[in-house]
């Protein structure tokens, strides 16, 4: 039970970023990355805790995706001029 937990938590918080950072540098955001983690591992305890009929591992993976997206978006809206402008 307890190596099944350990490995949804890493492919529910690591594996979209991880996969994004290697095979799609363009959309690399490090804020993204943890919005990513945090929310895939919110919506996947939560969906744990309502015992829904899809498995939490789908929610959790879901969950990683928004949050990438928003990340993404977030940085590129707010802080996207700052880094161009450092340079």
């Amino acid at each position: 039970h307890l190596v099944g937990e350990s490995s949804v938590f890493s492919l529910v918080t690591l594996f979209l970023p991880m996969v994004i950072g290697l095979h799609a540098p363009r959309w690399c955001s490090s804020s993204a990355a943890i919005a990513s983690m945090l929310l895939g591992l919110g919506m996947y305890y939560a969906a744990k805790g309502f015992e829904a009929g899809i498995p939490a591992l789908w929610y959790g993976l879901l969950g990683a995706v928004i949050g990438y997206g928003v990340g993404l978006v977030v940085e590129k809206a707010f802080f996207w001029s700052r880094r161009v402008m450092a340079r």
